[in-house]
């Protein structure tokens, strides 16, 4: 908590934070001495994650298909399925990925680190003709 003026903000940053809070004033006299008084009651609660919505399991995925010598490159955008938390407490979004492919090297396929879910796939290397299965690993946390 922070006083600036007559402004107190509450601003908790663990959960051990969560409490009442009872703001005793001391009122100093010449004639009565010390009067004490209760002037505000905070309550700070933290919000609690009850669960993560995940994204469905694309239990048959559509296979894509690229042709070796192609013009264009394949981009592949999987755009990210927005893992939810509920309720809504606004923390922040942390994944670590991992992309794995079936056969290994998948010398066609390269990721973005700065787009995690996108792959690029190119070639003009007629050896890299092959089904190639690409498998994201992922975990999700929120920080708050």
């Amino acid at each position: 908590m922070t006083l600036v003026g007559d402004v107190i903000t509450v601003e908790p940053t663990t959960n051990t934070q969560s409490d009442t809070y009872v703001m005793l004033v001391t009122h100093s006299t010449v004639f009565d001495g010390d009067l004490s008084f209760n002037t505000v009651t905070l309550i700070v609660n933290d919000c609690v994650l009850t669960h993560i919505d995940i994204p469905d399991d694309p239990s048959d995925p559509t296979a894509v298909t690229y042709t070796i010598h192609a013009l264009n490159n394949l981009n592949l955008d999987l755009s990210s399925p927005g893992f939810v938390q509920q309720p809504a407490c606004g923390y922040s979004l942390t994944e670590i990925m991992a992309w794995s492919f079936n056969p290994n090297p998948a010398n066609p396929i390269t990721t973005n680190s700065g787009a995690p879910y996108t792959l690029l796939v190119s070639s003009a290397v007629n050896s890299d003709a092959a089904v190639y299965t690409a498998t994201l690993t992922n975990s999700v946390s929120y920080q708050g």
